[in-house]
Protein backbone atom coordinates (compact mmCIF):
# COMPACT_ATOMS: atom_id res chain seq x y z
CA UNK A 1 0.00 0.00 0.00
CA UNK A 2 2.82 2.04 0.65
CA UNK A 3 4.53 2.17 -2.52
CA UNK A 4 1.39 2.96 -3.86
CA UNK A 5 0.86 6.22 -1.85
CA UNK A 6 4.37 6.68 -2.86
CA UNK A 7 3.66 6.56 -6.56
CA UNK A 8 0.57 9.23 -6.21
CA UNK A 9 2.75 11.45 -4.12
CA UNK A 10 4.95 11.49 -6.93
CA UNK A 11 2.59 11.78 -9.24
CA UNK A 12 0.95 14.85 -7.76
CA UNK A 13 3.62 17.10 -7.25
CA UNK A 14 3.74 17.65 -10.70
CA UNK A 15 0.29 18.60 -11.06
CA UNK A 16 0.17 20.91 -8.06
CA UNK A 17 -0.13 24.76 -9.36
CA UNK A 18 0.95 26.60 -5.91
CA UNK A 19 2.17 30.07 -5.12
CA UNK A 20 5.94 30.89 -5.66
CA UNK A 21 8.36 29.31 -8.50
CA UNK A 22 5.50 27.68 -10.45
CA UNK A 23 3.31 31.16 -10.64
CA UNK A 24 3.88 34.89 -10.99
CA UNK A 25 4.95 36.58 -7.61
CA UNK A 26 4.28 39.98 -6.99
CA UNK A 27 5.83 42.28 -5.09
CA UNK A 28 4.39 44.28 -2.13
CA UNK A 29 4.13 48.07 -2.14
CA UNK A 30 6.77 49.71 0.36
CA UNK A 31 7.02 53.10 0.85
CA UNK A 32 10.65 52.88 -0.41
CA UNK A 33 13.05 55.96 -1.72
CA UNK A 34 12.18 55.62 -5.72
CA UNK A 35 15.83 53.78 -7.22
CA UNK A 36 14.80 51.04 -4.31
CA UNK A 37 11.36 50.66 -4.94
CA UNK A 38 12.47 50.30 -8.67
CA UNK A 39 15.17 47.67 -7.72
CA UNK A 40 12.52 45.86 -5.90
CA UNK A 41 9.81 45.63 -8.78
CA UNK A 42 13.14 44.84 -10.91
CA UNK A 43 14.09 42.00 -9.07
CA UNK A 44 10.50 40.40 -9.00
CA UNK A 45 10.45 40.68 -12.75
CA UNK A 46 13.85 38.99 -13.04
CA UNK A 47 12.40 36.65 -11.02
CA UNK A 48 9.16 36.07 -12.91
CA UNK A 49 11.53 35.82 -16.58
CA UNK A 50 13.38 32.73 -14.85
CA UNK A 51 16.56 35.27 -14.07
CA UNK A 52 17.21 34.15 -10.40
CA UNK A 53 20.80 34.88 -11.07
CA UNK A 54 20.14 38.87 -11.65
CA UNK A 55 17.23 38.61 -9.39
CA UNK A 56 19.72 37.74 -6.31
CA UNK A 57 21.89 40.78 -7.44
CA UNK A 58 18.62 42.99 -7.61
CA UNK A 59 17.17 41.96 -3.71
CA UNK A 60 21.20 42.29 -2.15
CA UNK A 61 21.46 45.66 -3.64
CA UNK A 62 17.94 46.89 -1.91
CA UNK A 63 19.03 45.14 1.37
CA UNK A 64 21.92 47.26 1.06
CA UNK A 65 20.01 50.19 1.63
CA UNK A 66 17.08 48.96 3.86
CA UNK A 67 17.77 45.58 5.47
CA UNK A 68 14.80 45.34 7.23
CA UNK A 69 12.60 45.17 4.34
CA UNK A 70 10.21 42.16 4.10
CA UNK A 71 9.65 42.09 0.77
CA UNK A 72 13.06 41.94 -0.53
CA UNK A 73 14.16 39.30 2.12
CA UNK A 74 10.82 37.14 0.54
CA UNK A 75 12.41 37.96 -2.39
CA UNK A 76 15.82 37.03 -2.05
CA UNK A 77 14.60 33.98 -0.49
CA UNK A 78 12.86 32.90 -4.11
CA UNK A 79 15.90 34.20 -5.98
CA UNK A 80 18.25 31.46 -3.89
CA UNK A 81 15.39 29.00 -4.12
CA UNK A 82 15.44 29.32 -7.71
CA UNK A 83 19.22 28.49 -7.91
CA UNK A 84 19.00 25.63 -5.63
CA UNK A 85 20.65 26.67 -2.45
CA UNK A 86 17.70 26.05 -0.06
CA UNK A 87 19.47 26.27 2.81
CA UNK A 88 20.07 29.76 2.26
CA UNK A 89 16.53 30.35 0.79
CA UNK A 90 15.35 28.97 3.70
CA UNK A 91 16.97 31.71 5.63
CA UNK A 92 15.89 34.65 3.49
CA UNK A 93 12.42 33.29 3.66
CA UNK A 94 12.24 32.80 7.52
CA UNK A 95 13.75 36.23 7.88
CA UNK A 96 10.95 37.61 5.59
CA UNK A 97 8.43 35.70 7.82
CA UNK A 98 9.90 37.36 11.18
CA UNK A 99 10.09 40.72 10.00
CA UNK A 100 6.63 40.76 8.39
CA UNK A 101 5.61 39.66 11.55
CA UNK A 102 6.36 43.19 13.32
CA UNK A 103 3.84 44.94 10.94
CA UNK A 104 0.30 46.22 11.88
CA UNK A 105 -1.69 43.87 11.08
CA UNK A 106 -3.88 46.13 8.74
CA UNK A 107 -0.63 47.47 6.69
CA UNK A 108 -1.19 46.70 3.34
CA UNK A 109 2.37 46.12 2.34
CA UNK A 110 2.06 43.00 4.60
CA UNK A 111 3.60 39.49 2.62
CA UNK A 112 0.12 37.27 4.19
CA UNK A 113 -0.25 33.21 3.46
CA UNK A 114 2.03 33.66 0.39
CA UNK A 115 5.40 33.83 2.56
CA UNK A 116 4.67 31.08 4.87
CA UNK A 117 3.72 28.69 2.18
CA UNK A 118 6.91 29.32 0.31
CA UNK A 119 9.09 28.78 3.43
CA UNK A 120 7.01 25.38 4.34
CA UNK A 121 7.94 24.31 0.43
CA UNK A 122 11.61 25.21 0.87
CA UNK A 123 11.41 23.21 4.29
CA UNK A 124 9.27 20.46 2.60
CA UNK A 125 12.21 19.85 -0.49
CA UNK A 126 14.95 20.11 2.58
CA UNK A 127 13.38 17.25 4.13
CA UNK A 128 13.79 15.52 0.85
CA UNK A 129 16.56 16.13 0.42
CA UNK A 130 18.23 15.65 4.40
CA UNK A 131 20.56 12.90 4.65
CA UNK A 132 19.88 11.33 8.66
CA UNK A 133 16.47 10.52 9.58
CA UNK A 134 16.08 13.03 12.29
CA UNK A 135 16.79 16.19 10.07
CA UNK A 136 14.62 15.03 7.48
CA UNK A 137 12.05 14.37 10.04
CA UNK A 138 12.79 17.65 11.42
CA UNK A 139 12.49 19.63 8.24
CA UNK A 140 9.08 18.07 7.62
CA UNK A 141 7.37 19.18 10.88
CA UNK A 142 8.47 22.13 10.49
CA UNK A 143 7.11 22.11 6.50
CA UNK A 144 3.90 20.72 8.12
CA UNK A 145 3.72 23.62 10.82
CA UNK A 146 4.71 26.27 7.86
CA UNK A 147 1.58 24.79 5.60
CA UNK A 148 -0.83 25.23 8.77
CA UNK A 149 0.67 28.87 9.37
CA UNK A 150 -0.13 29.33 5.45
CA UNK A 151 -3.52 28.57 6.04
CA UNK A 152 -4.30 30.12 9.18
CA UNK A 153 -3.95 33.29 7.15
CA UNK A 154 -5.23 32.20 4.36
CA UNK A 155 -7.67 28.89 4.64
CA UNK A 156 -8.90 29.27 1.42
CA UNK A 157 -4.76 28.40 0.00
CA UNK A 158 -6.08 25.01 -1.59
CA UNK A 159 -2.16 24.32 -2.33
CA UNK A 160 -0.75 24.37 0.55
CA UNK A 161 -3.46 22.23 1.98
CA UNK A 162 -3.26 19.75 -0.71
CA UNK A 163 0.75 19.46 0.05
CA UNK A 164 0.22 19.75 3.81
CA UNK A 165 -2.51 16.62 3.40
CA UNK A 166 0.07 14.75 1.00
CA UNK A 167 2.96 15.34 4.21
CA UNK A 168 0.71 14.29 6.86
CA UNK A 169 0.28 10.50 4.58
CA UNK A 170 4.05 10.59 4.23
CA UNK A 171 4.80 11.10 7.78
CA UNK A 172 2.06 8.29 8.93
CA UNK A 173 -0.58 10.68 10.23
CA UNK A 174 -3.00 9.13 7.96
CA UNK A 175 -6.64 10.67 9.79
CA UNK A 176 -5.28 14.21 9.76
CA UNK A 177 -4.51 13.78 6.19
CA UNK A 178 -7.95 12.86 5.51
CA UNK A 179 -8.97 15.74 7.60
CA UNK A 180 -7.25 18.43 5.15
CA UNK A 181 -8.16 16.73 2.31
CA UNK A 182 -11.65 16.77 2.61
CA UNK A 183 -11.64 20.08 3.00
CA UNK A 184 -10.23 20.46 -0.42
CA UNK A 185 -13.01 18.39 -1.73
CA UNK A 186 -15.44 20.09 -0.52
CA UNK A 187 -13.97 23.86 -1.92
CA UNK A 188 -13.41 22.06 -5.33
CA UNK A 189 -15.70 19.01 -5.90
CA UNK A 190 -15.40 18.33 -9.48
CA UNK A 191 -11.73 18.85 -9.21
CA UNK A 192 -10.03 15.18 -9.85
CA UNK A 193 -6.47 15.84 -8.11
CA UNK A 194 -8.52 16.55 -5.21
CA UNK A 195 -10.80 13.05 -5.35
CA UNK A 196 -7.18 11.62 -5.93
CA UNK A 197 -5.87 12.73 -3.03
CA UNK A 198 -8.61 12.00 -0.46
CA UNK A 199 -8.86 8.54 -2.21
CA UNK A 200 -5.10 7.84 -1.43
CA UNK A 201 -5.10 8.87 2.08
CA UNK A 202 -8.31 6.93 2.69
CA UNK A 203 -6.24 4.12 0.92
CA UNK A 204 -3.59 4.64 3.39
CA UNK A 205 -6.16 4.81 6.51
CA UNK A 206 -7.18 1.21 5.15
CA UNK A 207 -10.65 2.59 4.01
CA UNK A 208 -10.91 1.40 0.85
CA UNK A 209 -14.34 1.75 0.19
CA UNK A 210 -14.01 5.29 0.56
CA UNK A 211 -10.91 5.12 -1.47
CA UNK A 212 -12.54 3.42 -4.25
CA UNK A 213 -15.62 5.64 -4.27
CA UNK A 214 -13.22 8.83 -4.53
CA UNK A 215 -11.47 7.37 -7.68
CA UNK A 216 -14.91 6.37 -9.44
CA UNK A 217 -15.74 10.30 -8.63
CA UNK A 218 -12.95 11.50 -9.97
CA UNK A 219 -13.29 8.96 -13.41
CA UNK A 220 -16.68 10.43 -13.51
CA UNK A 221 -15.59 13.76 -14.02
CA UNK A 222 -12.62 12.73 -16.38
CA UNK A 223 -13.06 9.48 -17.79
CA UNK A 224 -9.88 9.22 -19.86
CA UNK A 225 -7.94 10.40 -16.65
CA UNK A 226 -5.23 7.09 -16.94
CA UNK A 227 -3.65 7.75 -13.26
CA UNK A 228 -6.94 7.18 -11.92
CA UNK A 229 -7.38 4.30 -13.76
CA UNK A 230 -4.05 2.76 -12.46
CA UNK A 231 -4.97 3.83 -8.56
CA UNK A 232 -8.41 2.38 -9.21
CA UNK A 233 -7.24 -1.04 -10.87
CA UNK A 234 -5.00 -1.39 -8.12
CA UNK A 235 -7.15 -1.14 -5.47
CA UNK A 236 -9.00 -3.78 -7.38
CA UNK A 237 -5.86 -5.94 -7.32
CA UNK A 238 -5.78 -5.73 -3.74
CA UNK A 239 -9.52 -6.99 -3.35
CA UNK A 240 -7.76 -9.82 -5.41
CA UNK A 241 -10.81 -8.78 -8.49
CA UNK A 242 -7.79 -9.82 -11.15
CA UNK A 243 -10.02 -9.31 -14.16
CA UNK A 244 -11.41 -5.88 -13.46
CA UNK A 245 -7.64 -4.74 -12.37
CA UNK A 246 -6.47 -5.64 -15.98
CA UNK A 247 -9.27 -4.01 -17.70
CA UNK A 248 -8.41 -0.77 -16.00
CA UNK A 249 -4.43 -1.04 -16.79
CA UNK A 250 -5.03 -1.60 -20.21
CA UNK A 251 -7.29 1.40 -20.54
CA UNK A 252 -4.58 3.29 -18.91
CA UNK A 253 -2.38 2.21 -21.85
CA UNK A 254 -4.51 2.70 -24.50
CA UNK A 255 -5.20 5.97 -23.64
CA UNK A 256 -1.53 6.80 -22.29
CA UNK A 257 1.00 4.20 -24.16
CA UNK A 258 4.10 6.22 -22.36
CA UNK A 259 2.82 5.94 -19.01
CA UNK A 260 5.08 3.52 -17.92
CA UNK A 261 4.06 2.78 -14.47
CA UNK A 262 0.56 1.43 -16.08
CA UNK A 263 2.64 -1.60 -18.30
CA UNK A 264 3.96 -1.97 -14.51
CA UNK A 265 0.80 -2.28 -12.99
CA UNK A 266 -0.58 -4.39 -15.87
CA UNK A 267 2.76 -6.89 -15.59
CA UNK A 268 1.80 -7.51 -12.08
CA UNK A 269 -1.70 -7.81 -12.55
CA UNK A 270 -0.88 -10.90 -15.24
CA UNK A 271 1.44 -12.20 -13.19
CA UNK A 272 -0.84 -12.95 -10.17
CA UNK A 273 -3.35 -13.77 -12.69
CA UNK A 274 -1.31 -16.84 -13.80
CA UNK A 275 -0.73 -15.07 -17.19
CA UNK A 276 3.72 -15.51 -17.61
CA UNK A 277 3.52 -14.33 -21.65
CA UNK A 278 1.22 -11.26 -20.90
CA UNK A 279 3.55 -10.69 -18.09
CA UNK A 280 6.31 -10.50 -19.88
CA UNK A 281 5.51 -8.37 -22.60
CA UNK A 282 3.77 -5.62 -19.99
CA UNK A 283 6.87 -6.00 -18.18
CA UNK A 284 9.06 -5.40 -20.69
CA UNK A 285 7.04 -2.51 -22.72
CA UNK A 286 7.37 -0.80 -18.62
CA UNK A 287 11.42 -1.39 -19.38
CA UNK A 288 10.94 0.21 -22.94
CA UNK A 289 10.14 3.27 -21.67
CA UNK A 290 11.40 3.32 -18.67
CA UNK A 291 15.01 1.36 -18.40
CA UNK A 292 15.89 2.36 -14.75
CA UNK A 293 12.45 0.71 -13.59
CA UNK A 294 13.86 -1.74 -11.36
CA UNK A 295 10.67 -3.84 -10.16
CA UNK A 296 9.56 -4.46 -13.51
CA UNK A 297 13.32 -5.75 -14.35
CA UNK A 298 13.49 -7.90 -11.25
CA UNK A 299 9.80 -9.55 -12.14
CA UNK A 300 11.22 -10.06 -15.90
CA UNK A 301 13.95 -11.71 -14.79
CA UNK A 302 12.06 -13.92 -12.85
CA UNK A 303 9.82 -14.93 -15.33
CA UNK A 304 12.73 -15.20 -18.40
CA UNK A 305 14.47 -17.44 -15.69
CA UNK A 306 11.61 -19.63 -14.92
CA UNK A 307 10.92 -19.92 -19.10
CA UNK A 308 15.28 -21.21 -18.77
CA UNK A 309 17.10 -17.74 -20.18
CA UNK A 310 19.33 -17.77 -17.58
CA UNK A 311 21.65 -15.58 -19.04
CA UNK A 312 19.49 -12.87 -19.64
CA UNK A 313 17.66 -13.01 -15.94
CA UNK A 314 21.47 -12.71 -14.98
CA UNK A 315 21.46 -9.62 -16.47
CA UNK A 316 18.09 -8.26 -15.89
CA UNK A 317 19.22 -9.05 -12.52
CA UNK A 318 22.57 -7.13 -12.33
CA UNK A 319 20.75 -4.53 -13.97
CA UNK A 320 18.24 -4.08 -11.08
CA UNK A 321 20.83 -4.30 -8.79
CA UNK A 322 22.93 -1.28 -10.17
CA UNK A 323 19.53 0.62 -10.25
CA UNK A 324 18.77 -0.29 -6.80
CA UNK A 325 21.69 -1.61 -4.49
CA UNK A 326 20.02 -2.44 -1.61
CA UNK A 327 17.22 -4.65 -3.19
CA UNK A 328 18.49 -7.79 -1.43
CA UNK A 329 15.27 -10.11 -3.35
CA UNK A 330 17.50 -9.05 -6.53
CA UNK A 331 20.72 -10.54 -5.31
CA UNK A 332 19.17 -13.46 -3.63
CA UNK A 333 17.35 -14.41 -7.10
CA UNK A 334 20.71 -14.03 -8.82
CA UNK A 335 22.40 -16.05 -6.58
CA UNK A 336 19.88 -19.02 -7.53
CA UNK A 337 20.36 -18.04 -11.02
CA UNK A 338 24.15 -18.43 -10.68
CA UNK A 339 23.57 -21.68 -8.87
CA UNK A 340 21.47 -23.18 -11.52
CA UNK A 341 24.31 -22.35 -14.33
CA UNK A 342 26.45 -24.37 -11.91
CA UNK A 343 28.37 -20.89 -10.83
CA UNK A 344 28.87 -22.01 -7.21
CA UNK A 345 31.59 -19.72 -6.42
CA UNK A 346 29.67 -16.57 -7.86
CA UNK A 347 26.46 -17.56 -6.09
CA UNK A 348 28.88 -17.55 -2.85
CA UNK A 349 30.59 -13.88 -4.24
CA UNK A 350 26.86 -12.23 -4.50
CA UNK A 351 25.73 -13.85 -1.38
CA UNK A 352 28.70 -12.27 0.57
CA UNK A 353 27.83 -8.68 -0.98
CA UNK A 354 24.52 -8.71 0.72
CA UNK A 355 25.81 -9.90 3.85
CA UNK A 356 28.52 -7.10 4.11
CA UNK A 357 26.17 -4.90 3.45
CA UNK A 358 23.41 -5.89 6.18
CA UNK A 359 24.96 -9.12 8.12
CA UNK A 360 21.50 -10.68 9.19
CA UNK A 361 20.07 -10.72 5.38
CA UNK A 362 18.04 -13.57 5.06
CA UNK A 363 18.63 -13.36 1.85
CA UNK A 364 22.25 -13.53 1.64
CA UNK A 365 22.19 -16.61 4.53
CA UNK A 366 19.43 -18.88 1.98
CA UNK A 367 21.35 -18.47 -0.97
CA UNK A 368 25.31 -19.23 1.36
CA UNK A 369 23.04 -22.18 2.47
CA UNK A 370 22.65 -23.91 -0.79
CA UNK A 371 26.09 -22.57 -1.62
CA UNK A 372 27.34 -24.54 1.14
CA UNK A 373 25.22 -27.84 0.23
CA UNK A 374 26.53 -27.71 -3.19
CA UNK A 375 29.86 -27.44 -1.25
CA UNK A 376 28.95 -30.90 0.66
CA UNK A 377 29.31 -28.52 3.63
CA UNK A 378 26.41 -29.95 5.55
CA UNK A 379 27.18 -28.39 9.31
CA UNK A 380 27.51 -24.90 7.66
CA UNK A 381 24.26 -25.48 5.41
CA UNK A 382 22.02 -26.28 8.35
CA UNK A 383 24.21 -22.86 10.28
CA UNK A 384 22.65 -20.56 7.62
CA UNK A 385 19.28 -22.39 7.27
CA UNK A 386 18.73 -21.39 11.01
CA UNK A 387 20.03 -17.82 10.54
CA UNK A 388 17.39 -17.95 7.47
CA UNK A 389 14.94 -19.04 9.49
CA UNK A 390 14.83 -16.77 12.34
CA UNK A 391 13.60 -14.11 10.74
CA UNK A 392 12.13 -16.08 8.04
CA UNK A 393 10.13 -19.29 9.53
CA UNK A 394 8.28 -20.26 6.68
CA UNK A 395 10.90 -19.53 4.07
CA UNK A 396 10.43 -23.12 2.09
CA UNK A 397 13.55 -23.08 0.60
CA UNK A 398 15.64 -23.32 3.88
CA UNK A 399 12.98 -25.55 5.44
CA UNK A 400 13.45 -27.95 2.61
CA UNK A 401 17.16 -27.81 2.42
CA UNK A 402 17.25 -28.36 6.49
CA UNK A 403 15.24 -31.15 6.37
CA UNK A 404 17.83 -33.16 3.51
CA UNK A 405 20.51 -31.78 5.53
CA UNK A 406 19.13 -33.31 8.55
CA UNK A 407 18.74 -36.81 6.83
CA UNK A 408 21.29 -36.59 5.55
CA UNK A 409 23.35 -37.13 8.93
CA UNK A 410 20.43 -39.13 10.68
CA UNK A 411 18.61 -36.95 13.00
CA UNK A 412 15.29 -38.70 12.53
CA UNK A 413 13.54 -36.63 15.18
CA UNK A 414 14.74 -33.01 13.47
CA UNK A 415 14.07 -34.34 10.24
CA UNK A 416 10.44 -35.30 11.07
CA UNK A 417 9.72 -31.76 12.90
CA UNK A 418 10.56 -30.41 9.55
CA UNK A 419 8.70 -32.21 7.43
CA UNK A 420 5.97 -31.79 9.43
CA UNK A 421 6.48 -27.87 9.04
CA UNK A 422 6.69 -28.22 5.40
CA UNK A 423 3.10 -31.04 4.90
CA UNK A 424 1.61 -27.85 7.42
CA UNK A 425 2.69 -25.31 4.74
CA UNK A 426 3.06 -26.64 1.42
CA UNK A 427 2.14 -30.31 0.83
CA UNK A 428 3.22 -30.24 -2.89
CA UNK A 429 6.87 -30.08 -1.71
CA UNK A 430 6.25 -33.66 -1.27
CA UNK A 431 6.59 -33.89 -5.58
CA UNK A 432 10.23 -34.32 -5.40
CA UNK A 433 10.66 -32.58 -8.72
CA UNK A 434 9.20 -29.17 -6.71
CA UNK A 435 11.37 -30.36 -3.84
CA UNK A 436 14.60 -30.17 -6.13
CA UNK A 437 13.73 -27.19 -7.52
CA UNK A 438 13.16 -25.68 -4.18
CA UNK A 439 16.56 -25.85 -3.07
CA UNK A 440 18.27 -26.12 -6.20
CA UNK A 441 19.44 -29.57 -6.57
CA UNK A 442 22.31 -31.37 -7.80
CA UNK A 443 22.28 -35.00 -10.01
CA UNK A 444 23.54 -36.44 -6.82
CA UNK A 445 20.57 -35.06 -4.58
CA UNK A 446 18.20 -36.84 -6.28
CA UNK A 447 17.94 -40.37 -4.53
CA UNK A 448 18.34 -38.76 -1.25
CA UNK A 449 15.11 -36.43 -2.02
CA UNK A 450 13.28 -39.65 -2.91
CA UNK A 451 13.73 -41.48 0.00
CA UNK A 452 13.63 -38.56 2.19
CA UNK A 453 9.92 -37.75 0.44
CA UNK A 454 8.97 -41.62 0.20
CA UNK A 455 10.55 -42.03 4.35
CA UNK A 456 7.94 -39.05 5.10
CA UNK A 457 4.92 -39.12 3.11
CA UNK A 458 2.42 -40.27 5.26
CA UNK A 459 2.33 -37.08 6.96
CA UNK A 460 0.49 -35.79 4.14
CA UNK A 461 -1.30 -39.30 2.79
CA UNK A 462 -2.87 -40.64 6.01
CA UNK A 463 -2.52 -44.30 6.61
CA UNK A 464 -4.59 -46.21 5.94
CA UNK A 465 -7.25 -47.76 9.53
Amino acid sequence: MKRKAILFLRWLCVCLVGVGLSGRVEAQQEPLASPLAALLKEGYRQIDQGDHGEAEISFRRVLGGNPQLPTARRGLGLALWGQGQLPSAERELRAAVELDSFLDPGDSSRLGAAVHFELARVRDQLGGQAAGEIRRLEYRRRAIEGYQEALGVDPGLIAARMRLANLLLETGKASEAVREAEVVVRSRPTDVESRLLLSSDYQQWCDLTRAERELNEALRFEPNHSFALVRLGELLMERGELGGAIEKFRLATGINPEFWEAHRALGFAYLNSHQPREAIQAFETALNIESGDWQSRYHLATLVGQGGQLALAAEHLEHAITAKPDFWQAYEELGYVLLRQGKVEGAARRAGSILRLSPRAAEGHVVLAMVSWRRREVENALVECALVLESRPDDLGALALQALALWEIGEKAQTRQTMTQIAALQPQLFDPSQFCERIICGARDIGPIRNLLRRYRYLIVPRPQ
